[in-house]
């Protein structure tokens, strides 16, 4: 998947954040190597929290633990990833809002 982020999404350390879902993201704590979040989203219910981790200005990884329910059991999802840098032109990707 390819997220553009602006030179000023970058400067402000934002992160791509879910767009679907109907979603509320609020930053707990943020330093110059991690960024701690919190998000709460209305279709379908859920939410949860996740740590996005900086190695420098290129990359970062991601551990998200989201909480939910399916056929009206709890249940928590865990999911790890990366990003990185690919260039400073976004061609066709838009920048998410």
């Amino acid at each position: 998947m390819k997220v553009c982020i602006t030179p000023e999404m970058a400067a402000r350390q934002d992160m791509p954040m879910q767009g679907d879902g109907d979603c509320t993201n609020t930053v707990t704590s943020r330093s110059a190597t991690a960024l701690k979040m919190s998000f709460v989203c209305k279709k379908p219910p859920s939410s949860g929290e996740g740590t996005y981790t900086f190695s420098g200005d290129a990359a970062y990884t991601v551990k998200m633990v989201m909480n939910t329910t399916h056929q009206g059991k709890p249940q928590t999802m865990t999911m790890e990833g990366q990003g990185k840098w690919l260039s400073a032109d976004c061609g066709t990707v838009k920048p998410r809002k």
